[in-house]
């Protein structure tokens, strides 16, 4: 079995920042992505609750 020292536990630790670093910036993209979705569906739910109105007239 490889013998851990400070060394090894410093670039795991430099992997790991790297990588949480990486899923930070996918999860901020993400969440864009969502926000422009949950535009999308308001703007349709809008549209929807007009053409009611309209037929209802």
């Amino acid at each position: 079995m490889s013998e851990v020292t400070n060394d090894l536990m410093f670039e795991l630790l430099k992997r790991v920042h790297h990588e949480i670093g990486e899923l930070r910036q996918d999860v901020s993209e993400t969440k864009g992505e969502l926000n422009v979705i949950r535009g999308h569906v308001v703007a349709t739910q809008s549209d929807i609750h007009n053409i009611y109105g309209i037929l209802a007239r």
